[in-house]
């Protein structure tokens, strides 16, 4: 049998847990090495930390559950570990898990879908209550790191973010619906001649307008003037804060393309010179594909092609409109973004709960062995507005100020995503937003950086696992079993 250590999966699994670690490794032959993954016990008794290989070639069936030993998140498809240690064996195969997780293998076998083809959080392993707090990867690094330094002590790890900052945070905004016309000749046409239901409602509507833009604004603009162009009004407080965002904007209409598209069209003046100010000003303008595009992988190449000539500028990133990656295999439509030149893609995410959908919050290479991704990163999306109540603000700032914190504590990656357009007529969001760039920016522990220069930097430090670099012995890593 082919050892384990070498199939594609498995050695994604060991690189990728060892890149979260931030410890640098290679592949060899010793007899000794500091972590062995195999089955022979003579090498595995000898190793620093004997991880024994557990998985689908032992014949592993039935539905994927997810479990609780000592505080770990432990998923399997069979009989799962009754412990996680046995002296320095390591029962719970955590490599293979990692690469179960990164890849979404959870949701491979989901039949449960919404009307857009995702798969829902009530029916994902990843919105489980285990996870909610600590991602399954970085429980997974800090077990295999434990029992690594308690046979052969403290590692040398390398720090995740520049300055030795504790965590990183990463400020974005997907642009569904920045214009719209005034509502108020409807309103008043309502509260005249409508029925007395209508009435009633039209007038609270119109109340909460005027509340919240001021009754100048609200009764006396033009009905042509475009509202919820919130942009000048982000932008001013991120900067008074000393923060930058990425704005990602659709380039096909619904006209053009699916119902659920957008409605504004990017080709327009307005736009084009928005590109233009938000580029100078340092904020970055990134790609939202349409909504049919993650079924479509080639699609992405003339959208991002448009908005290159619109922007004048390369996109770096991409989010999917609806966060809507082929509802069958979603990784083949991130490795259409990284075929068509792009950075990095953040659309993997929960609807409509924050959380760690693909068990990590932090930057990673979504393809393991069986791709060859290059320099290509998922930003995976942590929190949204649409996962906050719109009218509580006291419960929508307490919920991201929990996440940022949940987030820190693990020294992870938080990517939140605001809509622009909502400024006004959703005052929660607006005030968890303003509450997470107060927080962000008054903790010399975080690191608030565009996305693009957040891949930069973790391109820059290297895939540790990858190169020869110093390989010291307490982290070699045998390519075979014997």
């Amino acid at each position: 049998m082919q050892p384990l250590a070498d199939t594609p999966i498995a050695r994604y699994g060991i690189e990728a847990l060892l890149r979260v670690m931030g410890v640098r490794a290679k592949w060899c032959e010793d007899p000794t090495p500091a972590i062995y993954y195999g089955s022979d016990p003579q090498i595995g008794r000898r190793a620093a930390v004997w991880v024994y290989p557990k998985g689908d070639s032992e014949g592993e069936s039935g539905a994927w559950t997810l479990s609780e030993i000592d505080g770990v998140p432990v998923v399997s498809n069979g009989k799962k570990p009754a412990r996680l240690w046995d002296g320095r064996r390591l029962e719970f195969d955590v490599f293979r898990a990692t690469a179960f997780w990164l890849t979404l293998g959870g949701e491979r076998s989901v039949g449960t879908r919404d009307a857009h083809g995702r798969v829902p959080s009530s029916a994902s392993l990843a919105a489980s209550d285990i996870m909610a707090k600590r991602p399954p990867v970085h429980a997974y690094a800090e077990l295999l790191q434990t029992g690594l330094e308690r046979t052969i002590g403290r590692l040398a790890t390398g720090s995740r973010w520049p300055n030795d900052r504790r965590y990183a945070v990463a400020f974005t905004h997907d642009v569904d619906s920045p214009e719209r016309r005034s509502r108020i000749p409807g309103l008043m046409r309502d509260l005249v001649l409508g029925a007395k239901r209508t009435r009633r409602e039209s007038y609270w509507t119109l109340r909460t307008e005027v509340k919240s833009q001021g009754l100048r604004e609200t009764c006396f603009a033009r009905p042509t003037k475009r509202r919820a162009w919130d942009f000048e009004k982000i932008c001013a407080q991120e900067r008074n804060r000393g923060l930058r965002s990425a704005f990602y904007f659709a380039v096909v209409r619904r006209s053009e393309g699916h119902a659920c598209d957008v409605v504004y069209d990017a080709d327009r003046r307005r736009f084009r010179r928005l590109f233009g100010e938000l580029d100078a000003a340092g904020w970055e303008v990134g790609l939202q594909a349409s909504y049919s595009a993650g079924s479509a992988p080639r699609r992405i190449v003339s959208q991002l092609d448009r908005l290159t000539k619109l922007a004048r500028r390369p996109a770096s990133g991409v989010r999917h409109h609806y966060l809507r990656l082929d509802p069958a295999e979603p990784l083949q439509t991130l490795a259409a973004h990284a075929e068509a030149g792009l950075a990095y893609d953040t659309t993997i995410g929960f609807n409509d709960i924050p959380g760690f959908r693909a068990g990590i919050a932090l930057p990673f290479r979504p393809f393991g062995d069986a791709k060859d991704s290059g320099s290509f990163l998922e930003l995976p999306m942590t929190i949204a507005d649409m996962h906050l109540p719109r009218q509580d603000e006291t419960a929508a700032v307490d919920s991201v100020i929990a996440h940022l914190e949940t987030v820190r504590s693990i020294g992870g990656l938080a990517v939140l995503n605001w809509h622009a357009g909502h400024w006004y007529s959703d005052p929660a969001w607006r005030a968890a937003y303003l509450a997470a760039c107060d927080f962000v920016s008054s903790d010399a522990a975080a690191w608030s950086a565009l996305p693009r220069e957040i891949c930069r930097w973790w391109l820059s430090t290297g895939d540790q696992t990858r190169g020869p670099g110093d390989c010291a012995a307490a982290t070699t890593v045998p390519s075979s079993t014997s």
